[in-house]
């Protein structure tokens, strides 16, 4: 029911979603100001887990949170470049999987911040508070950059072999 009319279970099930709701409505376009959430303070649960986006938009307003998710996308989309360009099947699959992998983290989490999917507790990637999550993001990356590095050493190598 939470998912569906979270107004209707308010007082139990809902209340997360609907103070979410009501920290994004507040942030309106500019925010209040970073630190001068209300809902941060005991009115959204665990604000700095799953619903950080919402205390994002209640501090920093629309054009902040889409100044986050605009960094986020072109992490992705760098990602997906460097799996693309890989010579190498392996550090290809693995980049886009990566890519992948942090994409519909984050596409479920903003779902379920916003309404749009049932709040399932998935961490918004490198910006929720979660150890796992963050380590295992952390790894993730460096395994990334790992493919890129690669890439590029044998990039050189190929054109140091053209000119002899």
């Amino acid at each position: 029911m939470a998912f569906w009319d979270p107004f209707s279970v308010s007082d139990t099930a809902g209340t997360q979603l609907i103070n979410s709701y009501y920290a994004l409505s507040r942030g309106g376009l500019f925010g209040v100001g970073i630190g001068q959430s209300v809902q941060k303070t005991g009115y959204l649960p665990e604000p700095f887990t799953d619903f950080i986006i919402s205390i994002l938009g209640e501090e920093l307003g629309l054009v902040g949170v889409l100044v986050v998710v605009s960094i986020f996308v072109f992490l992705i989309l760098r990602i997906y470049l460097i799996g693309i360009r890989a010579k190498d099947a392996f550090g290809s699959l693995l980049c886009i999987g990566i890519a992948t992998m942090l994409l519909v983290q984050g596409f479920i989490n903003l779902g379920g911040v916003i309404g749009l999917l049932p709040i399932t507790g998935v961490t918004f990637p490198f910006i929720s508070y979660g150890g796992s999550s963050t380590l295992v993001l952390t790894i993730s990356i460096g395994l990334v950059l790992n493919v890129s590095a690669t890439e590029k050493i044998n990039q050189q190598k190929r054109i140091a072999e053209k000119r002899n």
